[in-house]
């Protein structure tokens, strides 16, 4: 699914100007910042309970039911001021914010459906429902873009998505009956919403996290700077989606119910060796080619692109080690302080941010945000080891060594090579690739060799099964 959104953000960009994307990105992250304030946090609180029922369900729909009419509200008062303004540019802003104001109620009714997917770990529906609801986001998209629409088929193509997923998931959680129990046998309502009250902090400061960048742009230099901006965090953002999807729909709940066996350390370290053994890495790969592989995937427009997705890609890098250490301290009962490292993050932007735009250029407000995300991950790690304690995990530190030796010998091998062989990219994105994955394997074999080998005996063992599945 991760390609096919890849290969619609391209499709995208062929098919609209920078400053038509930029637009409907800005309208987008402030409809979907309200959506997650209307979440409560209740459903990772329902993916954590110990005991759900009928009645708790209820208790939360209501809750949900009542804070998404109140955030769309708010949307739609938002773009009904916008459209008051003279300005062009912020009208359609305002128009589209009215016209996503009504997909808030309505994801949010999608949530807590989810949630119980999740919290049964019943991966094949909750495949099927993204498949589904990512095709109808895709393919609505690029028909209303080749229709000459504009930033406008963004728009079309979310409500598409949002409904899709709400006409599928009503029908797949009925799978999943609750079970009938007395009203002192299910967890108690009011401590679910005090512990969706916490994560509700962490949502918020991680939306402000995500989106102030983009706002910062979006709003301090223009709606074209806006595009490229987006679609370099994008592009960057493909693995951190896939990141945090896994661990929102897998390893939270997985986290969760080793916790309550008391064994979360070992599956936590892992989940962050494999973050540290290929996610890193291949962000690291990302940000030295970014150059040559905008130049191939995308048009002359949208070349600005390039140096964008560069920084970003280090900045998805450390976001990807931060949800995975978040996710920990949320499965370890420690919500709060996913909030205080959330709300550590925003002010971090808020201190950088400002001191970018004064200089006025792209690329400083992406360093800004990396320096944000670097810090942010780094405390992320931090605080998960001091209070679910230390892993003892030899296997991180040999992960760890692997990726700094690939960062030490491999970017200036890779520099030098994509610098030689600029005029033609196809080439330096092969070399520069090719060079990359033969340090990586070089790097592993020699400073985490068993690693290596469960890693590929794992896959192994992954492909044998879904060949005996599907014969």
């Amino acid at each position: 699914m991760q390609l096919v959104r890849f290969g619609t953000k391209l499709g995208l960009a062929r098919l609209m100007a920078p400053e038509d994307f930029g637009q409907a990105v800005l309208a987008g992250s402030l409809a979907f910042a309200a959506g997650h304030v209307a979440l409560l946090g209740l459903d990772e609180a329902w993916v954590h309970t110990r005991r759900p029922g009928p009645r708790l369900l209820a208790n939360l729909s209501r809750a949900h039911r009542s804070s998404g009419l109140t955030l769309g509200l708010l949307t739609a008062l938002a773009g009904l001021a916008l459209l008051t303004l003279s300005d062009p540019e912020q009208r359609e802003l305002g128009a589209m914010l009215l016209a996503l104001a009504p997909m808030v109620p309505l994801a949010n009714l999608t949530v807590l459906p989810t949630a119980r997917l999740v919290r049964e770990r019943d991966f094949e529906r909750l495949f099927k429902l993204d498949v589904s609801a990512v095709l109808a986001l895709s393919l609505t998209m690029l028909v209303a873009a080749a229709a000459g629409l504009g930033g406008w088929s963004l728009v079309i193509g979310w409500h598409a998505n949002a409904l899709v997923t709400w006409a599928l998931v009503r029908r797949a959680v009925r799978a999943h009956p609750l079970p009938e129990l007395s009203a002192d046998q299910e967890d108690d309502p009011t401590k679910t919403r005090r512990f969706g009250r916490h994560l509700l902090g962490a949502q918020i400061s991680g939306v402000l996290g995500d989106g102030l960048g983009g706002w910062a742009v979006g709003f301090g230099i223009g709606r074209g700077p806006m595009g490229f901006y987006s679609q370099g965090r994008d592009l960057a953002s493909q693995l951190v989606g896939w990141a945090g999807q896994l661990a929102e729909r897998a390893l939270f709940p997985a986290l969760s119910a080793q916790h309550r066996k008391q064994a979360l350390l070992p599956s936590y370290a892992s989940a962050l060796r494999v973050g540290l053994a290929w996610l890193l890495p291949a962000h690291l790969a990302l940000c030295l080619l970014a150059t040559p592989l905008v130049i191939l995937l995308l048009p002359p427009t949208w070349h600005d692109t390039g140096p964008v997705l560069a920084v970003m890609a280090l900045a998805a890098g450390a976001r990807c080690l931060d949800v995975i250490a978040c996710t920990a301290l949320k499965a370890g009962d420690r919500s709060r302080s996913v909030a205080a490292l959330g709300v550590v993050r925003v002010l971090l932007l808020l201190t950088t941010l400002p001191l970018a735009l004064l200089r006025g250029d792209l690329l400083s407000v992406a360093l800004a945000v990396l320096a944000a995300q670097v810090l942010t991950g780094a405390l992320s790690l931090w605080r998960t080891r001091s209070q679910l304690g230390s892993t003892q995990d030899r296997g991180l530190v040999a992960a760890a060594r692997a990726s700094l030796a690939l960062a030490l010998v491999g970017s200036p091998v890779a520099i030098k090579l994509v610098a030689q062989f600029h005029e033609t990219p196809w080439l330096a994105l092969l070399v520069g690739a090719g060079s990359l994955l033969a340090i990586w394997i070089l790097a592993r074999l020699l400073l985490d060799r068993a690693g290596l080998l469960s890693d590929l005996h794992a896959i192994m063992s992954r492909s044998s099964r879904a060949a005996e599945s599907t014969a």
